[in-house]
């Protein structure tokens, strides 16, 4: 029944899905926004007109991209993933770095067209650039992006440079401005985790269940449809195999950064979202994904219920 109302996109969807997550937004960080005064509240109007771009951003590749079918499969997975995990919007930093990694990943994915080339891999340079500068990890996202580069094979060398320029205009326009507005130039520090592995038995048992839940579905997410997506389909390999890079990427950061649990899961919900939409629309029998939907919505209750009583 599920499967069935979201299997075809509908603009109804997408306005309940940008009412839950504002929603979310204002529970998890409202208390930030009421209490701000001055800059303070520019600077909590910048971290939610962030998140609200990340959204959009998200729909417009999974479109632009066609990384899935008519449907709205990928944008309820990354509704359910963020209101599921809801403290995964509660470090701004991430949410501006993550936004960045959305702008340079529309970028990278949209490399298949090998139309302006030079000005795509240029742009992917500057944005993850940004996204490093606000969360020094997603430097590793510069893998996938180099990853394009000899997947489509033209020009290699010379793509290779221009994402190096890309990446220095950051540091070169941070230079000037040190110099003609005395503002503080970026800096890089990377920082090991500041706590042990146990740090994970200091979370609630909703937030390791809801953990579990979603690790669950990605590992099936991605072994159901590594083979269909990049051995069986010609068209779509090297798109798809970008897609998993990012993901595997992100899993990557996500497991490097155990210390922000679960702040770096936000991380994972763009490419997750893709892998799961892909795995419920290449089902014949619906009752797979019906029932991860369906838990992940029971989960989503329960944890709405308890922050909300906790807030009250």
């Amino acid at each position: 029944m599920i499967t069935r109302f979201f299997r075809i996109s509908k603009p109804f969807h997408y306005v309940l899905f940008f009412g839950a997550l504002i929603l979310v937004y204002f529970l998890q960080r409202g208390n930030y926004l009421y209490t701000a005064k001055h800059l303070n509240f520019l600077l909590e109007l910048a971290i939610f007109s962030s998140f609200l771009g990340s959204i959009f951003l998200m729909i417009f590749i999974i479109t632009k991209n066609k990384l899935t079918q008519n449907n709205s499969f990928a944008a309820l997975y990354f509704s359910l993933f963020i209101l599921l995990v809801p403290e995964s919007i509660a470090e701004p930093k991430v949410i501006f770095s993550n936004m960045f990694v959305l702008l340079a990943s529309r970028r990278i994915l949209s490399v298949q067209t090998k139309i302006n080339l030079k000005k795509k891999y240029f742009d992917a340079g500057i944005w993850l650039t940004l996204a490093t500068v606000f969360y020094v990890w997603a430097i590793l996202y510069f893998i996938p992006l180099l990853v394009t580069i000899f997947l489509w094979k033209t020009d290699q060398i010379k793509h290779l440079f221009v994402i190096i320029f890309g990446a220095l205009s950051v540091f070169v326009v941070a230079l000037i401005s040190n110099i003609i507005f005395n503002t503080d130039l970026p800096g890089l520090v990377f920082e090991p985790p500041s706590k042990g592995f146990d740090f994970y038995s200091s979370l609630s048992i909703q937030l390791k269940a809801s953990i579990a839940l979603i690790s669950i579905i990605g590992i099936s997410s991605f072994f159901a449809t590594f083979k269909q997506l990049v051995f069986k389909n010609l068209q779509t390999r090297s798109l798809f195999i970008t897609v998993y890079l990012i993901f595997l990427t992100s899993v990557f950061i996500f497991l490097l950064s155990y210390d922000k649990i679960p702040e770096t899961f936000l991380f994972l919900t763009f490419p997750l979202a893709i892998i799961a939409a892909n795995f419920t629309q290449m089902q014949k029998t619906l009752w797979a994904s019906t029932s991860f939907i369906l838990t992940l919505i029971v989960f989503v209750v329960v944890r709405c219920y308890d922050h909300i009583k906790f807030i009250l």
